[in-house]
């Protein structure tokens, strides 16, 4: 075992300096910048969807494990195979002022905000299963507690915070715990409350937070810990103009100094979840307290190993690897499926693909458009999501090249078998 484990361990340093090294002759395989963009990128959870194989019961679809596949390999979707085919016939998918060239790796399609309830689908998942997680490791939680300085300042201060009629200044983190376990030594209290917020990560347009090509050896910091670092510079600010707003005459800050030292780790911990699958540090670190208290429960201290001589079949051991596989599948399939789910909206035109597009759709991630229900999002409708957006965009066919305002919906209520009241 230790033998394999430094065989594997020089394999990776060869192969790490083969795909940072550049060819200056035929005889070697020059990669790709993709492939080094992923190969930098990716970590324990990218790799989750493939290592989980084969699974009698099935983790996803064919079409989704495919992309997925071609996403961890650094190759072309093959969704996208068909659009780009012929490069003097553009495809394009977003709003008015945001139409983009649709590429053949598909992250335009991933990141086009075309969908108000798109990206929020994908967050809940990863949301609700990390929060399945934390509970059965035996934390208590809240989702979206909406005041989470209860208790933690002047009630002078808080009574205004919370009687303020726009929510523009509340700060809400996606989950609240409230006994996480501090074991860092830095404080004396047993159990300390934390913040939670989850975020997911597409490769941007001009490719500030993933940079491709050869970093020369030098520490590459990840898209996620960027990331990372942003959502905490971001909540400080947000802290600091509710002192600005709310304890305006008071030099000692109560909101800041209530979000640095009442809670765990100095503040909000942040989940990135990126395009390759791939998590920040904090995540990884979580995920092993996770498994480590879950291990430590009544129900799972005697947990069967696979083998009896297996070295790694503790309960801790099989917890972790369930919690990562869990884990890195999910945002991988939620990656591949944001692709999936856009191939209808993309067009032959600018403006056909702002046309299809705009009909009920938002430009913000988070805000839903208050003329479309709100059912559609329910992931047991799984069924009916696509084809309800297809109706509301009142274009069937995704590479129709004729006049839109000529054009009719093509599917009715009635195609779409949706039950009626």
């Amino acid at each position: 075992r230790i033998l394999t484990s430094d065989l594997e361990s020089v394999r990776f340093k060869l192969l790490k300096k083969s795909v940072e090294t550049t060819a200056q002759d035929g005889s070697l395989y020059l990669p790709t910048p993709r492939e080094r963009l992923v190969f930098n990128s990716t970590d324990v959870f990218s790799c989750q969807p493939i290592t989980a194989l084969p699974c009698p019961l099935g983790i996803m679809q064919d079409d989704s494990f495919a992309e997925i596949f071609a996403s961890y390999m650094g190759l072309p979707s093959p969704a996208m195979r068909a659009f780009t085919l012929d490069p003097a016939k553009p495809y394009f998918i977003g709003r008015t002022g945001r139409e983009q060239r649709v590429d053949k790796y598909g992250d335009v399609v991933a990141r086009t905000e075309v969908k108000g309830g798109d990206f929020k689908r994908s967050h809940d998942e990863l949301k609700i299963l990390l929060n399945g997680m934390m509970k059965h490791a035996g934390f208590y939680t809240t989702l979206e507690a909406r005041n989470m300085f209860q208790g933690k300042i002047p009630a002078r201060y808080l009574d205004s915070y919370c009687t303020q009629h726009s929510t523009a200044n509340e700060i809400i983190p996606d989950i609240l715990i409230h006994n996480y376990k501090d074991d860092s030594g830095k404080s004396r209290t047993a159990c300390l409350p934390a913040i939670i917020d989850l975020k997911t990560l597409r490769v941007d347009k001009g490719q500030h937070m993933y940079k491709s090509g050869i970093h020369g050896g030098r520490t590459i910091i990840k898209a996620v810990e960027k990331k990372a670092n942003r959502v905490r510079t971001d909540y400080k600010t947000r802290v600091g103009r509710l002192d600005d707003k709310f304890a305006a005459n008071d030099q000692h800050k109560p909101f800041t100094t209530a979000y640095t030292n009442t809670f765990a780790t100095g503040g909000i911990m942040p989940v990135i979840c990126g395009a390759f699958g791939e998590m920040n540090k904090a995540t990884h670190l979580l995920v092993i307290k996770c498994a480590k208290h879950a291990a430590a429960h009544q129900d799972n201290s005697d947990i069967t190993p696979e083998e009896v001589t297996s070295a790694k079949g503790s309960p801790y051991s099989l917890i972790l690897s369930q919690f990562r596989r869990a884990f890195g599948c999910l945002s991988m399939r939620a990656a591949a499926d944001e692709k999936l789910r856009k191939i209808m909206l993309i067009r032959s035109s600018r403006f056909e693909a702002n046309q299809a597009a705009h009909n009920s759709t938002s430009n913000h991630r988070s805000k839903f458009n208050p003329r479309s229900p709100g059912w559609y999002d329910n992931f047991r409708n799984e069924t009916f999501h696509d084809a309800f957006f297809r109706y509301r965009t009142s274009y069937d066919n995704f590479a129709y090249a004729g006049d839109p305002i000529e054009t009719t919906a093509q599917t009715t209520i009635a195609d779409l078998n949706v039950p009626t009241y």
